[in-house]
């Protein structure tokens, strides 16, 4: 169910402004008591996925052995986000405009 127009603006409100301002499992509980036919949920945050020193290594190793090969192409053969390989070549210092003999 989405929410009307006015139910928004009062979420809004009830966020507050200033020293009443509230969290968003204060904001939910509220609005959850005042409107029990509508519900508000409270959306869990994202964690990050840790690569283990095995998939580092691969990586590592697969890009060592090509380094030309795309981004694209190492998080289709190692099934690791595009991200979590970009994070991990920064953390190791990977630069490939550099040449390394």
């Amino acid at each position: 169910m989405s929410l009307s127009h006015t139910q928004r603006i009062k979420i809004l409100i009830l966020l507050g402004v200033g020293d009443k301002t509230r969290t968003q499992k204060q904001v939910c509980e509220i609005f959850n008591t005042k409107y029990p036919d509508r519900r508000l949920r409270l959306f869990p945050s994202l964690r990050k996925r840790i690569l283990d020193d095995e998939q580092k290594l691969d990586i590592l190793l697969d890009i060592q052995d090509n380094p030309n090969k795309p981004t694209r192409q190492v998080v289709a053969d190692n099934d690791v986000s595009k991200t979590s390989i970009l994070r991990l070549l920064k953390n190791e210092k990977y630069r490939p405009y550099k040449i390394h003999l």
